[in-house]
């Protein structure tokens, strides 16, 4: 019950009372996997970290397949800093079924950018976009890691597809337009800034772009 008391604590964002009963709890059971992943929980997200990675080692050794005790353990890697292994148990928690994928897939690229895994980032951006319930999000951070690997044509191509999905957002145009000025298609640059500007007028991006193509 004070183990359920704590996660209620926690949820509201109330860690700083929730510790201590965790504390109380862990000291009588070493081994309730739920306890130490409150506990984790709690010091990550009051930035203990070097305790919530202990914490959430502690759950794991208890229970290696729980993929939240996987997801919130790459979550404290990655806080500090240590992306080869955030990447490590993010996959893992995303092979067991983690919710909300989108969650787990944008931390995997978040991790995978930082290590300069290029192929692995956009492989979780393309899963993204793909998904039934893809974003502009998904799609703009896609687009955007294609052009900077240089993947031209493919960020054209995936443009192409983010507007035809989400017509009407003026930043998803403005990367059309980009994309088509990059790969030499200045008629269809043209067409998607226009349309960007009628979306919104305040697309300075988009005019500046515009008076070049005059």
């Amino acid at each position: 019950m004070i183990t359920l008391l704590s996660r209620a604590l926690a949820q509201v964002q109330e860690c700083e009372l929730a510790l201590p009963l965790l504390v109380q709890v862990l000291a009588q059971q070493d081994d309730y996997r739920d306890a130490w992943i409150v506990q984790g929980y709690c010091e990550l997200v009051t930035e203990r970290y070097d305790q919530s990675l202990a914490s959430l080692e502690r759950a794991y050794s208890i229970d290696p397949e729980k993929p939240e005790v996987q997801y919130f353990l790459a979550r404290a890697h990655a806080a500090l800093d240590d992306h080869q292994n955030a990447i490590t148990f993010f996959s893992y928690a995303l092979a067991n079924g983690f919710k909300p994928e989108r969650e787990v897939r944008r931390w995997i690229a978040t991790e995978a950018t930082e290590t300069g895994n290029t192929n692995l980032a956009l492989e979780q951006y393309q899963a993204l976009a793909n998904a039934a319930d893809a974003t502009t999000e998904s799609y703009r951070d896609l687009i955007t890691l294609l052009l900077i690997a240089q993947k031209k044509e493919e960020a054209y191509g995936a443009a192409l597809k983010a507007t035809t999905r989400f017509p009407e957002d003026a930043s998803l145009q403005e990367l059309l337009g980009q994309t088509a000025l990059e790969t030499n298609r200045k008629a269809e640059a043209k067409a998607a800034y226009e349309k960007a500007v009628r979306l919104d007028p305040n697309a300075e991006a988009a005019r500046e772009a515009l008076k070049k193509l005059q």
